[in-house]
């Protein structure tokens, strides 16, 4: 009998099974801390390797020791004290700067570049969009260390992803895609609804009742779960309430929204359309909402950032910058911080700016250098706005390698820079602050970054469970097994197949149509006298052999009473009896009165023309 003790015991094993397993996901690819501009670059001030490195750091091989204990404990406590102030000695751990980043697990399926990342709201299920027109479900909880999704959708066919957020309470999420329209899906990918498509030769796109030009983006209002918005190149952000459309549809209730049953395609509530500062339409790149949800930004292919204040017509942006990126540069992410005051925005000019919307002319800051090859690179604040985050690309040939980029988010100073996809770039980002894990979209597939420490869940239920073998015992070979009773001839069928299937060749049963005439029976649709058919018998009493050469009039008016009948010209012409013309007045006029005049003088013959 187990004591105790033995509880323990399997404690312990079970602590040093975990510790193996998170040991075999430790990040293999460096981290480099980059030199602040203040201070030059010192020997201690290298490329720091992420997962090697430890809170130690080695003295100067000229520097002595310490001369009494306060000095020392002063040394002990520099790092912790003056983090990011640029001392000299190593740079502060990712534990002490709280980046949980020291792991990672490698989820592959998309053959393309992963361009849009989706999670609920407690990050259990994961959802990734790619340019390869699929989206692919990963469940944590019931995943294995195989880390193979669940299920993959196609929304449209040959329409890449562009955006796949989750609703705030994670039981539903929408697709949006290179075509007009969005589709929205419950939690576990089976579809609810679709949303209408617009007419694109109207040219007020007010007018219309969906967007008519591919999709770029999309977004669930922070606080409702039934009011999202999406934004096309048709220049317009449209609003819908799937709740009010549903109710309208008659199959919804009071307080909840019910998709299933939707038949026809959901009209946008609310229009917004984008100018820009000559008063013409403007295609729309991205668009956010503000944590409240009483704020929405909008991005334009001329480089503008509009805010238009939810509660309003939204016909007239409340603040603008005309100004705000390279014209043509495609902005392709804003997003609010968690006050509602910081706004992000990331371009294709190898920008990304920090703004304050209360004083909306200037950038607090400008992060140039961050070369973006792709429509979606995203950027993010960390939870509880400490850091910064964006990615950066490159292409094949050049050597490098996406980076994932830090920054403090008061100082605005660089803090880490790591290298994720060789010759690729990053384009997706998510920072859950349920799990406080990093999830990545990138060129080579997504990327999970955690800490075993600072961790929790997510990534880490998954690690552990490793792939059940197969029990080989109880296989069954590749031998045939001839069961003469399990054939269909030898199955005692009492069903109505069987008897229809009887039923079918009997001739009584069925009552089988009479075949044409040919064979012994008679030639050429004529019956011969040794049918035994009995239509054949009344068909050959009326009917008289014939080869269809006469002339119907001839034989009508045929004086000779035994001659041929008129075949098939006339069924009741009886054979052997006279003439059809004379059996028809037999009775009435049973001495025929012919008129033989001339059909030209109307004479009778022998008569002559009087003078």
């Amino acid at each position: 009998m187990m004591g105790f003790g033995g509880f323990g015991k399997i404690a312990e094993d079970k602590k040093k099974k975990a510790e193996i397993d998170h040991s075999k996901t430790v990040r293999a690819a460096p981290l480099i801390l980059p030199a602040e501009p203040s201070q030059p670059a010192g020997p201690d001030k290298g490329p720091v390797k992420g997962p090697e490195r430890g809170p130690k750091r080695k003295a100067d091989e000229n520097a002595g020791e310490p001369e009494s204990e306060e000095e020392e404990e002063e040394d002990r406590d520099g790092p912790e004290g003056d983090e990011g102030q640029g001392q000299v000695g190593a740079p502060p751990t990712d534990e002490e700067l709280g980046l949980p980043v020291s792991h990672e697990i490698h989820l592959r399926g998309h053959a393309r570049a992963v361009t849009a990342l989706g999670l609920d709201p407690k990050g259990a299920r994961l959802l990734t969009g790619g340019n390869d027109h699929k989206m692919y479900m990963w469940d944590f909880n019931g995943m294995t260390s195989a880390l193979r999704s669940f299920r993959n959708i196609t929304p449209w066919e040959n329409y890449p992803v562009v955006a796949c957020p989750s609703s705030c309470t994670g039981d539903r999420f929408v697709a949006a895609t290179g075509h007009p329209q969005l589709k929205i899906y419950n939690r576990d990918g089976l579809p609810l609804a679709i949303l209408v498509k617009g007419d694109m030769y109207i040219h007020d796109p007010t007018k219309t009742k969906g967007h008519t030009h591919p999709l770029t983006g999309a977004a669930w209002h922070p606080h409702n779960r039934n009011i999202m918005a999406s934004c096309s190149q048709d220049c317009t952000v449209r609003v819908f309430d799937l709740e009010e459309w549903s109710m309208h549809q008659g199959s919804g209730a009071a307080g909840k929204a019910a998709l299933s049953n939707l038949t026809q395609g959901i009209m946008a509530r609310d229009i917004v359309v984008l100018k820009n500062k000559q008063g013409k339409k403007q295609q729309i790149t991205t668009m956010a909402y503000t944590p409240d949800g009483g704020t929405m930004a909008t991005a334009g292919v001329d480089g503008s950032l509009q805010l238009y204040r939810v509660s309003d017509s939204l016909k007239r942006p409340a603040v603008k910058n005309w100004t705000a990126h390279t014209p043509d540069s495609w902005t392709s992410c804003i997003t609010f911080s968690q006050s509602g005051q910081l706004l992000l925005s990331r371009a294709g000019d190898d920008t990304m700016k920090v703004w304050d919307i209360r004083k909306f002319e200037k950038p607090l800051q400008v992060f140039s250098d961050l070369p973006s090859y792709f429509q979606t690179t995203q950027c993010v604040f960390s939870p509880g706005e400490k850091y910064i985050l964006t990615g950066t690309s490159c292409k094949k040939d050049e050597g490098k390698a996406g980076m994932l980029c830090f920054w403090d988010c008061q100082t605005f100073q660089p803090v880490r820079q790591i290298g994720l996809v060789p010759d690729g770039g990053v384009t997706a980002i998510k920072w859950n602050e349920h799990l406080n894990q990093l999830i990545v979209g990138g060129s080579d597939g997504t990327h999970v970054l955690y800490s075993p420490n600072a961790s929790q869940k997510g990534a880490m239920l998954c690690v552990g469970k490793h792939v059940r073998p197969k029990e080989h015992d109880v296989t069954v070979g590749q031998a045939i097994i001839w069961n003469p009773h399990a054939l269909p001839m030898y199955r005692a069928d009492t069903g109505k197949r069987r008897k229809k299937d009887k039923a079918r060749h009997d001739p009584k049963q069925t009552k089988i149509p009479q075949r044409p005439v040919s064979g012994p029976d008679g030639h050429g649709g004529i019956v011969s006298q040794q049918s035994s058919w009995l239509s054949h018998h009344l068909m050959g009493k009326l009917i008289e052999i014939d080869d269809r050469s006469q002339d119907p009039r001839d034989v009508y008016l045929s004086k000779e009473g035994t001659t041929k009948g008129a075949g098939g010209i006339n069924p009741y012409y009886k054979k052997g009896t006279k003439d059809f013309s004379l059996s028809a007045y037999a009775k009435n006029q049973p001495k025929p009165m012919f008129d033989y005049r001339d059909p030209e003088t109307h004479l009778l013959p022998g008569e002559e023309e009087e003078k």
